[in-house]
């Protein structure tokens, strides 16, 4: 049971490294990601000033110990994901002594419903077709921002050539995976360009702020 517990509490520090996939885009520093994970997690549960402390300075601690796994060249992915695999157990227990019991049982239930949430997400977008996935995202994006109809289409319509130019690049067993890291470059840069023709400066700012406080647009890979 202590176990168990302990992997959910954790789960306050892991929950908030869902942000991974848009910080490898982010330009800012350690501790300004570090601030914003600890921020983030107050969204779920209400810290004391000397937890908020200490918890951005384990967030610091586990934003550059991740840094310092993806950056070892001496590693391959499988290697990398085993280290960063036992760096989570280590800061397990780092976790639990931080948060009360109270907290504890809180963040279960978030937890929960956030898994239950992300299941139910991805059995629909598993049984999506193309042109469903592509409005899901649309939709995604039209709960944060205020789209136009016209803006809707056009964004449905570039998620849509976007996500079949992603189709074709994973099928070509041709490209060496430097190639098609560059490739898959080039389409996300396209897409932002794009991007920028359909929303307004305010929605671009608007976005821009969402995604670096919550991490929940992460691109397609």
């Amino acid at each position: 049971m202590r176990v168990v517990k302990t992997g959910l509490v954790a789960a306050a520090l892991l929950m908030a490294a869902t942000v991974c996939a848009q910080e490898k885009h982010d330009k800012k520093t350690p501790e300004e990601r570090a601030k914003l994970r600890t921020e983030r997690m107050m969204e779920k549960l209400s810290l004391t000033d000397d937890q908020q402390t200490k918890m951005t300075e384990l967030n610091l601690e586990a934003i550059k110990k991740r840094d310092e796994i993806r950056s070892n060249a001496s590693l391959n992915d499988e290697q990398k994901r085993e280290a960063m695999k036992a760096y989570h157990q280590e800061i397990k227990t780092k976790v639990d002594s931080l948060l009360t019991e109270e907290q504890r049982t809180q963040l279960k239930e978030k937890h929960a419903a956030m898994k239950a949430e992300g299941e139910k997400h991805r059995e629909q977008w598993k049984n999506a077709t193309p042109e469903q996935r592509a409005q899901m995202k649309t939709e995604h994006m039209a709960k944060k921002l205020s789209l136009t109809e016209e803006q809707k289409k056009k964004l449905t319509d570039l998620h849509l050539s976007t996500d079949k130019k992603m189709e074709t690049l994973r099928a070509n067993t041709a490209l060496t995976d430097e190639q098609r890291k560059a490739e898959m470059k080039s389409i996300h840069e396209t897409k932002r360009k794009e991007l920028k023709q359909i929303l307004t400066e305010e929605q671009l700012k608007q976005l821009k702020e969402h995604k670096h406080s919550h991490g929940d647009e992460p691109e397609e890979e």
